[in-house]
Order: C-alpha cells, then sequence, then structure tokens
C-alpha cells in the first residue's frame, strides 16, 4: 500500500520517528514498515544532489524485495529494526502538538494554520535542543551526513552495493572494497542508502567507530570504521532548515540573487567572489538593511570584510552559522559602479 504525505501533520508521531529515519531536507522518502507499525527502512532522499535522476526505480524494486525477504525470514526478531511494535491506541498524536513544535512556531511567527512542512519540522526538532540550552551546529546542522563523508559509494541501482571506496576515508583504512554487499551496520539491517545514513546519523560527530558486516565472495566479513572529530561535515548551505531555525539570524533583507556574466568580467568580480543583488520582493517592506539605505539596484561584494561567492539560500544559511541578533553587520557594496559600505544591527 502507498500513500502520498505532503503533510507531517497528517502522520501519527508515534509511528514515524522522523529525527531518526528522515534527512527532512531531502525530497521522495518512502518508508517501509510491518504490519505492527515497526519501521524496517527507508528509500530515497540520498543522494547530494537534489535531481530526479539520482533516484533509481530499479533501487527501490531491489530495496522491496530485501525488505520482503527480510519479512518473512524467521531471524528477522534477531536484528535491531525499531523494537517493539507501536501502541497506537487513542487519538493520533499530531507534529504540530509536539511542545518542541509549539514553541518554534511561537518564536518564529510562523503562519497556525499551515501545513507542517519537511524542513519547519526538522527546525522544530532544533528547537527542542536550543530551548533545553544543549544546541551546538556541530550536533545539530550536520546530524544528517552522506556515505562519502565515510568513504562510500553505492551503486545507484541497487542501493547497497559499494561501487566504490574514496581513497584514504575511513573506510578505506578499515579495508572496505568495491564489490562489497552492505548487510548491517552497528548491528542494524541496511536495506538501502538511506538505512545506511540514518544509521550514520545517529552517531556522533566526535571521534567514534562503526562496524559493518558485509558480504564478499558469497561470505560475511566485518570491518570496523574509525572517524575522528568533525567526521561529519560537509556543504550545508543548501539546507531550507537552517534557514527556518532560530538560532543565529538572518541577513536583514529577503532574498539574494547571483550576478552573472559579463556583468561580473566588467565589474572586475572573480568567479569565487560574491556578487549579489538584494531582492525585497513586490513591495519594500521594512527591515534593518533597507532601513540602512541597501537598495535592490545594489551590489553586494563583501559581508564583514569576507566575499565568498554565496547567494540565496545560502547567503541566509551563511548569516545563521556566523551572526547573531544584534550584531554589527557591514556590507561592502557596488552602488552604480562605486564602492562604499552601509552598516546596520542583524536583526
Amino acid at each position: 500500500m502507498k500513500c502520498r504525505i505532503d503533510d507531517l501533520d497528517r502522520t501519527d508521531a508515534r509511528v514515524f520517528n522522523f529525527l531518526r529515519y528522515q534527512d527532512l531536507d531531502k525530497l521522495y522518502w518512502v518508508w517501509l514498515m510491518a504490519p505492527d507499525g515497526r519501521t524496517y527502512g527507508v528509500f530515497g532522499g540520498s543522494n547530494r544532489s537534489v535531481e530526479d535522476k539520482e533516484i533509481s526505480l530499479d533501487a527501490m524494486d531491489n530495496v522491496l524485495k530485501r525488505v520482503l525477504s527480510f519479512h518473512y525470514a524467521e531471524v528477522k526478531e534477531k536484528w535491531d529494526y525499531v523494537g517493539s511494535s507501536v501502541n497506537t491506541a487513542g487519538e493520533q498524536l499530531k507534529f504540530s502538538s509536539l511542545p518542541f513544535y509549539k514553541s518554534w512556531k511561537e518564536k518564529t511567527k510562523e503562519d497556525a494554520e499551515g501545513c507542517v512542512r519537511c524542513h519547519d519540522a526538522y527546525a522544530a526538532y532544533n528547537q527542542r535542543e536550543i530551548d533545553a540550552r544543549r544546541f551546538s551546529t556541530e550536533a545539530e546542522f550536520y546530524r544528517w551526513t552522506f556515505s562519502e563523508n565515510a568513504g562510500i559509494e553505492f551503486s545507484k541501482d541497487d542501493g547497497v552495493v559499494i561501487s566504490s571506496v574514496i581513497r584514504g576515508s575511513a573506510a578505506d583504512k578499515a579495508g572496505v572494497s568495491s564489490g562489497d554487499r552492505l548487510v548491517s551496520a552497528n548491528g542494524r539491517m541496511v536495506f538501502s542508502e538511506a538505512d545506511f545514513r540514518a544509521c550514520l546519523s545517529a552517531l556522533t560527530h566526535r571521534s567514534c567507530e562503526l562496524e559493518l558486516v558485509l558480504l564478499r565472495n558469497g561470505e560475511l566479513v566485518r570491518k570496523k570504521l574509525s572517524f575522528r572529530k568533525n567526521w561529519k561535515e560537509h556543504d550545508i548551505y543548501w539546507r531550507k532548515s537552517i534557514t527556518k531555525t532560530t538560532y543565529g539570524t538572518s541577513p536583514g533583507f529577503p532574498w539574494t540573487f547571483r550576478v552573472k556574466e559579463p556583468q561580473r568580467t566588467k565589474l572586475n568580480i572573480g568567479p569565487d567572489e560574491m556578487a549579489a543583488k538584494p531582492w525585497y520582493g513586490r513591495g519594500k517592506g521594512s527591515s534593518p538593511a533597507y532601513d540602512a539605505g541597501l537598495r535592490g539596484h545594489h551590489i553586494i561584494i563583501a559581508v564583514n570584510g569576507e566575499n565568498p561567492d554565496i547567494f540565496g539560500r545560502a547567503m541566509q544559511v551563511y548569516f545563521k552559522l556566523n551572526f547573531k541578533p544584534g550584531q554589527r553587520i557591514t556590507l561592502t557594496i557596488l552602488d552604480n559602479g562605486k564602492k562604499r559600505k552601509i552598516t546596520y544591527k542583524a536583526p
């Protein structure tokens, strides 16, 4: 049975453990569940790219076959696949009723009547840590990492067959080889690359280990991967959930677009340097940057002296990671070709 869910409030929070299984910034997820509500695993949203070509129907077909084979296996109770059955007696537990979601909604002033979107739910999970004063960017913003961070790349059309191992990585040092078939990670069955990512997400960003069981030439072999501190780090500037979190601050203007060629060359701006035009939408509205003099025809070429080539969502994430409310922000801009600075306080 399948159904399409575009609002997390249509699910039961007792059944769907999103934080354990699903990278809520990625699209197209399939949950593979037992009749009693236990989760075998998930499929989808596994690659860095957001292009549809990264989701393979052949891979999904292979994942479904593996899950059905496991479902009818007598040994399945020996494996960790989310413990006991789920008690769903009584009313549905809506995501919007959870205390940390209510806290996030109150602090962000999000539309109370809107649906619960995936990236909003991820931001709400972060709110739980913020309210408890145990939030850290390393633990939360990098919670969901990628198979490549472990040094493993999987066959697109299979999902658990390793197509290549990155030289010098933890997997390489542990003796993992291309052609190996991943069976389990830290005692949990792995049916897809997304399942492997869930195993990685459960690990700390600090130094830690991961034990793999692999099928190699018809025999099971065990390999132990050792990770060093901050091994989960990757490009997070695309993550929409970070822009919705209450941590850090916003740029003080709604959006930016990247200045393209040939204008960049004409202005003597390099390909890796910042050149972003602010955008205020149909109306100018009111914002700290606008009030300080930033206009739509200006070109931002640096923020507090730094000029990475970022724009759009990446610009928003950059502010979340590097600035706090009330901090002094100085934009270096080009105004009809003339360089000048605009200063304001972060909202």
